[in-house]
């Protein structure tokens, strides 16, 4: 039977301010320790790490005892007695046992069977065995189930030195021999060739468990612990020698300076190899950060997601070569120019900055725009994420286009933000979402990929001609060019680029002169309908049954194989195919649309040959040098989800030129119909024969 230990309540003298532990698996950091008025005994104030956790702020009935270092939780403290047990703290070599072995319960396993008795004694006899009786036994039918091949399976789990990813969060550990390690006699203290010798055997005299234990580790997972300095992280990462990754989210660190002895085994070989660190949820200061990340030349992934920071302080900061992606989500940033201190990092090219409060690209009274971001940072970093900020105007977009901020930028995200939740044009007129997706790729001319939806040619061509719509819309309706234009920075290269000439085609209008133009409303229902007209080619007419069609008027109405409909451009392929098999009496899903354009699509020039009956050369003095076949372009409208908006948005718009445009589209057989009648063609020629 194993030894029974009891819990000896612990003095308060035994806590001290800054103490890490956990109460039923709840973190928190001892604030203050002694009396409390208005109450008897002694009090420990904690502040958790959860700030839902707490109930006051470190003030109690109008004295102040403490107060909480959390931004996000004010009132994250609370009041426990001493004499309250807290949960067990553990070596990071017992924790990963205990996470990995089973049946380990580490030294004080009796008292964790007295704690909780879900866990089953190390050691049980063959009289409490037979006691149990069925109560021990897995039974399925009455038959009782036995364990064949589990205790390999236990070995095999049990050699932790094949592990490369050791995940020991949230598990109490702690590592208080490396907050006491000796100053004395320090290394860096000696001179020349003496010095490398005691250094050397200073590191010989440091514990080599963990190295013992998992040597092999790759990636290790820390969060969520009872570590209290970061000296103790480091003694536990030394000892690893093929550690790349390394988490240690939401671990507080009351103090951070290390003696140079510490540092210089931070500098060394394994531990300057590590490629991606997180420090989410850690509160630690920036030149903290800078202090720990100094030495991590090859660091590539960065992460310091919801630490309370502001503004980032530009000096001094660390120079990481190799640093391509950092994460600097739920902050408090307020704008992008707070950011600035990441121009040291030359190649840094993904910053997320999700769930911040940037609402602005410069801070207030930042006026010097062009020196917002230096060269480098301009153009090395190419993907952004602003999610779920507070960007509500359209001239952020625009801004972020600007050459003298993000010159290389080709990936954004800005969904969820007020400009997309509530979108409005530049004139304050509402708009869709699809239509706020739309006007962020106009606005960006060299965006590749918006909310992790590619931007094709197709697309941008959509956008850019109905961005420019708006634009001559609004210039309509101004009395001002100018006042309209600065709105619009992307107005003059767009005309350049589709040869529209700014001042002489869209000019502002007085208002008199709109009452004699036949208009839309630019959100009116009408401006996103397409008016396409289809036709049935000869073989499908066939097949089909003549409709009665009153889009010709009410006096030229008649029987016929065309139809011409007004349709919104949201419509799906596949639907219009229905309809139109609906209203022939086809099957749609063996119909296929064909877009006539007006486009001349030149053929390639073949070589002349003699005709065999006359012996002359064709003449092709009717076609273009260097071609032989002169038609128009036909392109097939493939029957997937995507809209009629993909292929006509540029025949939809708020004018009467726009809206009296008629597309023409040729209904036949699709590949899989044609398939099916030369098969139906052969069954009955054999059966004929037959």
């Amino acid at each position: 039977m194993a030894e029974e230990l009891e819990y000896k309540t612990m003095e308060l003298d035994e806590f001290y301010v800054g103490q890490r532990l956990s109460y039923e698996g709840n973190i928190c950091t001892v604030r203050y320790k002694g009396p409390v008025d208005g109450t008897k005994g002694d009090w420990l104030g904690v502040e958790w790490d959860d700030p839902s956790r707490g109930k006051h702020s470190g003030n109690h009935h109008g004295i102040e005892y403490f107060t909480c270092v959390n931004p996000y939780g004010p009132k994250a403290a609370s009041f426990v007695r001493p004499t309250r047990r807290p949960d067990t703290a553990w070596s990071f070599v017992e924790a990963l046992k205990r996470k990995y072995w089973t049946g380990y319960h580490g030294q004080s396993r009796s008292l964790e069977v007295a704690e909780n008795e879900r866990l089953a004694p190390l050691v049980v006899s063959a009289d409490e065995k037979s006691k149990a009786g069925d109560e021990m036994s897995i039974r399925i039918s009455g038959k009782e189930v036995e364990e064949v091949g589990f205790e390999n399976v236990r070995r095999q789990l049990a050699n932790l030195a094949k592990y490369t990813i050791a995940i020991v969060d949230t598990s109490c550990v702690h590592r208080p021999d490396a907050r006491s390690m000796s100053l004395d006699n320090d290394p860096d203290a000696t001179s020349n060739a003496s010095e490398q010798f005691a250094f050397d055997e200073y590191l010989e005299s440091l514990s080599s468990d963990v190295q013992d234990t998992c040597p092999n580790t790759i990636e290790l997972d820390l969060s969520r612990n009872l570590f209290e300095e970061f000296m103790e992280i480091v003694d536990i990462c030394r000892q690893l020698p093929k550690l790349r990754t390394l988490w240690l989210d939401g671990n507080r660190f009351k103090a951070f300076s290390m003696p140079s002895r510490m540092l210089r085994v931070f500098f060394r070989a394994p531990f300057n190899c590590l490629t991606s660190l997180s420090l989410d949820d850690t509160l630690i200061e920036w030149h903290n950060v800078m202090q720990i990340v100094g030495p991590l030349e090859l660091l590539e992934t960065l992460s310091l997601c919801g630490n309370g920071y502001k503004t980032l302080p530009t000096t001094p900061t660390a120079f990481l070569p190799s640093l391509n992606t950092i994460r600097l989500n739920r902050n408090l940033f307020a704008s992008l120019s707070d950011v600035c201190a990441l121009c040291c990092f030359p190649k840094l090219a993904a910053l997320e900055l999700k769930s911040n409060e940037i609402a602005n690209i410069t801070a207030e009274g930042y006026t010097d725009a062009k020196s917002l971001l230096p060269d480098t940072f301009q153009q090395s970093v190419e993907g952004l994420d602003l999610s779920s900020n507070a960007i509500s105007s359209w001239s952020f977009a625009s801004a972020l286009d600007n050459p003298h901020n993000f010159q290389g930028l080709k990936f954004l995200r800005l969904n969820n933000n007020p400009v997309y939740d509530h979108p409005c044009a530049s004139d304050g007129s509402p708009l869709d979402s699809d239509d706020a997706y739309v006007m962020t790729v106009a606005r960006l001319a060299r965006l590749e990929r918006l909310n992790f939806s590619p931007v094709g040619s197709k697309e941008r061509f959509n956008a850019e001609n109905w961005y420019l719509s708006q634009i001559h819309a609004q210039l309509r309706l101004s009395p001002g060019i100018g006042d309209v234009l600065s709105q619009h920075p992307r107005y003059d290269s767009l005309c350049a680029k589709y040869g529209i000439d700014p001042y002489t085609t869209t000019p502002a209008l007085p208002r008199h002169h709109l009452q004699h133009q036949t208009r839309l409303k630019p959100n009116s229902v009408a401006v996103r309908l397409v008016r396409l007209r289809f036709h049935l080619d000869e073989q499908t007419a066939g097949h089909a049954q003549p409709r009665f069609n009153r889009s010709r008027g009410r006096n030229e109405a008649e029987w016929g194989y065309e139809l011409q409909l007004r349709l919104p451009l949201c419509l799906q392929i596949s639907t219009v195919l229905g309809y139109i098999g609906q209203f022939f009496k086809l099957q749609g899903e063996l119909l296929r649309l064909v877009w006539e354009t007006k486009d001349v699509d030149l053929g390639p020039k073949r070589v002349d040959q003699e005709d065999e009956d006359t012996g002359k050369s064709p003449d092709s003095s009717n076609h273009d040098e260097g071609f032989d076949v002169v038609r128009y372009r036909e392109e097939t409208l493939t029957p997937t989800t995507r809209s009629l908006e993909t292929w006509f948005m540029e025949f939809s718009g708020d004018d009467e030129e726009a809206s009296m445009k008629v597309v023409d589209v040729r209904v036949e057989s699709s590949e899989v119909d044609v398939e099916r009648r030369k098969r139906l063609q052969t069954g009955l020629g054999s059966g004929e024969e037959g």
